[in-house]
């Protein structure tokens, strides 16, 4: 491997711990929590960094370890999102409208202006 790969998959993996550390301090901080998304694309972001790092300089244990990280960050990031869609087709059922045809934004829910001014 020509040594610039290296120095720039090297730089990457630092990226890739800037990326774990903040979403540690920012879970240990209180600013986000635990079972965030954002938290999880951090941890998962960073460890993909890393584990990539790993592999280029032979660090298997390190590797095997971010590895596992990414998959029970990509667990987390399924179920959580599964469970945003359950609650909004339940939430689209208690409204009485068929949640697979009525997905227009309500006014209480984030929309552009346009959008607003397109549903009178």
């Amino acid at each position: 491997m020509n040594e610039f790969l290296v120095a720039a998959i090297g730089a990457l993996g630092w990226v890739g711990c800037l990326m774990c550390l903040t979403g540690y301090f920012l879970v240990s901080s209180r600013r986000i929590m635990g079972d965030s998304l954002r938290y999880h694309a951090l941890n998962m972001g960073g460890a993909s960094l890393l584990a990539m790092a790993c592999v280029t300089t032979g660090a298997w244990p390190s590797f095997f370890s971010n590895f596992i990280f990414i998959i029970i960050g990509s667990w987390v990031v399924f179920t959580t999102k599964r469970a945003y869609v359950r609650a909004k087709i339940d939430a689209a059922i208690k409204r009485g409208s068929n949640p697979e045809t009525n997905w227009a934004p309500r006014p209480n829910e984030s929309s552009s202006v346009l959008e607003l001014a397109a549903m009178k």
